[in-house]
């Protein structure tokens, strides 16, 4: 029992019972081997001595065959126990995460969206947001929107997520100084920066900070639909102050993200200047406040690549 975890412990149980009795078997091998050599060199006493030696390491050798024999087998079923265990439980994760793709897209229908394709790359988030402003008619002043292909998939904008991509982490690395007063650290932007391209996806407060940070920086709304094996989630993230100028939604599996789009799009688009200078005291940052509340961050050493 105990689920693929609890079956692993007890293979490599197994498998440590059937080393030791393997090794025992070859000790006793060299044993029997030097008696036996000794025979005929000894004093009648001690050659009989050493025929009822070699006579009961003639047993345990027996015994230990035997040992071996019933581990290994033991060790066949516990891993066919295992690889069926595991499979079971990717079929239970992928249901899970089946429903919930089905939970995602009832959802947009019933908001008058589709989904729209962008494809698996390091940066599908920012290739998504910007396929959703420009969807939703909106396009940062600055922004090169000529469409190109990514990996195959047409009608992409990676010039603007290029940009947009810099531009949310500077947003972001403006916060080194409150992570320098609470971990004790004297981190550069540049540093902090690095930490947060590793950490997407990777540390939920970073997600976060992320998503806020971007619906802070182009002034939207931000819904975003997780999907997970334990199923969907829909967090929303709201500029600081104002309306926003549009509600975009964004779905997300793990590491990649995809766009949505109106089922009847807007035919022009509005350009606008995001803000250059940003207070930031409305950001919070839960990496901060969360992450490393207990302790000093680890040493940008850590976060190297």
């Amino acid at each position: 029992g105990g689920g693929v975890q609890g079956r692993m412990g007890e293979l490599a149980k197994l498998e440590k019972l059937l080393e030791e009795a393997r090794s025992e078997h070859r000790d006793i091998n060299d044993l029997s081997d030097q008696l036996a050599d000794s025979l005929g060199q000894t004093q009648p006493f001690g050659e009989v001595h050493a025929r009822e030696q070699l006579s009961a390491l003639k047993k345990r050798k027996l015994q230990l065959k035997d040992r071996v024999q019933v581990l290994e087998r033991q060790i066949a079923d516990a891993e066919d126990e295992l690889r069926d265990e595991a499979e079971d439980e990717e079929e239970e994760e992928w249901d899970g995460e089946a429903q919930a793709l089905g939970e995602m897209m009832d959802m947009l229908e019933a908001k008058g969206l589709r989904p729209e394709g962008v494809p698996p790359h390091k940066d599908s988030y920012f290739l998504a947001l910007m396929l959703s402003l420009q969807r939703a008619g909106l396009r940062p002043l600055g922004y090169d929107f000529r469409e190109a292909a990514v990996m195959g998939a047409e009608r992409q904008f990676p010039l603007a997520a290029k940009r947009a991509r810099a531009d949310v982490l500077h947003l972001l690395a403006a916060q080194a100084h409150r992570l320098n007063k609470i971990g004790g650290w004297q981190l550069s932007r540049a540093e902090f920066a690095r930490y947060f391209s590793q950490a997407w996806w990777a540390v939920p407060a970073a997600v976060n900070d992320l998503l806020m940070a971007s619906a802070h920086l182009y002034s939207v709304r931000i819904v975003a639909l997780t999907i997970s094996e334990e199923g969907l989630s829909v967090d929303t993230y709201d500029p600081p102050a104002g309306a926003p100028r549009a509600t975009i939604h964004l779905c997300r599996r793990g590491a990649h993200v995809i766009s949505s789009a109106p089922l009847n799009p807007s035919a022009s688009a509005t350009v606008f200047a995001p803000p250059s200078e940003v207070d930031l005291a409305s950001l919070a940052s839960r990496v901060v406040e969360e992450e490393w509340r207990g302790g000093p961050p680890p040493p940008p050493a850590a976060w190297a690549a």
